[in-house]
Order: C-alpha cells, then sequence, then structure tokens
C-alpha cells in the first residue's frame, strides 16, 4: 500500500497541505472510484494516505502528488516501483 507519509511529525505537517478525496481525484481523472481502489492494490495511481484502519477507511491524496502523476503517469509510476524495489533491497540486505 502507498503510505505518503508513515512517521506522526510528518502527518503533522501534512495537515497544511491541501488533500482530495478519491473521489474528487477520480472525477478529476474521469475515473470510477473502484479503479482507484484497484489501482491502489496493484500499487498504480497518485500515493495516497489512509485515515483509520480496515477497509472503509477513508483515503486523501496530497495535492502536490496528484499533480506529479498527472504531469507524467508512466514515469511516476516507475519512480514509485523503483523506490518500492529499493525499499524492499534495503529491508532484505539488512536481515542477517
Amino acid at each position: 500500500m502507498h503510505r505518503l507519509w508513515s512517521r506522526p511529525s510528518e502527518v503533522r505537517l501534512a495537515k497544511e497541505r491541501p488533500w482530495l478525496s478519491r473521489a474528487e481525484v477520480a472525477e478529476l481523472l474521469r475515473l470510477e472510484e473502484a479503479t482507484l481502489r484497484s489501482w491502489a492494490t496493484q500499487g498504480r495511481g497518485p500515493r495516497f494516505v489512509k485515515l483509520g484502519r480496515g477497509r472503509s477507511a477513508p483515503v486523501r491524496y496530497a495535492q502536490e502528488e496528484y499533480t506529479a502523476y498527472v504531469a507524467d503517469p508512466v514515469g511516476y509510476e516507475e519512480r514509485q516501483a523503483n523506490d518500492r524495489e529499493a525499499s524492499r533491497t534495503a529491508t532484505t540486505e539488512g536481515t542477517p
């Protein structure tokens, strides 16, 4: 799952950023909300923050993440995949 901010201090700072709901992003991208939900399980689309736990917890997209995604969707997703791979590699390298 994509998480834009993971530390509490970063979440507090994020409150000052403009946020978009899944419905707003779906409307702007001319997609169904179900498509964004599906993308989230596949690691695609703009990164988001989940507000709470469980499947029904709302999510929010930072305006800057949406803007970066719209500017270059393919490059954005490639960068996300590279970031995930680097994170996975760093985690496995630290394991004896």
